[in-house]
């Protein structure tokens, strides 16, 4: 959450209006060119669209009529809380299963299968056409199966953790390609541009990603 309001910060000093509660409805072309936004908040003019929308980017090619290979992966998170503080480096096994430690008695254990070698990723991949309803909050969000591969592993891997309890969980969605790397530049849409499928490396590529798309836009 702090992250994404510095961003949105810093986006608007650099002159950016940010507008919430806004959904595009579809995209406008003419000749093969973008021309605007249909919103729930009325029409847009544009002559230049980048689409970021996260795991709605999908959605978001196919109203403009755009190719890009992309699906989902479920993310996970579950807040284990144990009964001592203790600082931990963020742990990523060989299965995926990561744990990041909160300098507490919490500790955040997701699962992240980009970082597994799992080379059939791609193809046990979801489509979504209504990503939002993958998502949630609070404790019981995150899928059995998940739930259980972390009892499994957790006091397993990280020996401190057993015994503790879920005090919170979530789940989310990352937004893969087929090699897990960006897809970020033009489409065959002109003036239609994608800066997206940051396989799970969302927070930490965007910055650079967004740099490399604005200097190609120069």
């Amino acid at each position: 959450g702090e992250i994404v309001s510095y961003f949105a910060e810093m986006a608007r000093e650099g002159g950016v209006d940010i507008e919430t509660g806004v959904t595009v409805t579809d995209v406008i072309t003419d000749d093969g060119a973008v021309t605007g936004l249909e919103t729930s908040d009325g029409t847009l003019d544009a002559d230049m669209v980048v689409n970021a929308a996260g795991p709605w980017a999908r959605v978001l090619n196919e109203k403009a009529g755009v190719s890009v290979p992309l699906k989902h992966t479920m993310a996970p998170i579950s807040v284990l809380e144990s009964d001592e503080n203790f600082e931990l480096p963020t742990v990523i096994l060989e299965s995926g299963v990561y744990f990041t430690g909160e300098r507490s008695a919490k500790t955040l254990v997701g699962n992240a299968p980009h970082e597994s070698g799992d080379e059939g990723l791609w193809e046990t991949a979801l489509e979504l056409d209504s990503p939002g309803r993958e998502q949630g909050m609070g404790v019981g969000s995150v899928r059995e199966s998940h739930r259980n591969l972390i009892a499994e592993t957790a006091p397993r891997a990280i020996p401190k953790l057993a015994g503790a309890e879920v005090s919170n969980e979530w789940r989310g969605l990352r937004c893969v390609t087929p090699d897990h790397r960006p897809f970020v530049g033009p489409t065959e849409l002109e003036g239609f541009y994608a800066l997206t499928g940051m396989s799970g490396e969302g927070i930490t590529l965007s910055p650079a990603c967004a740099e490399i798309l604005a200097k190609h836009l120069i």
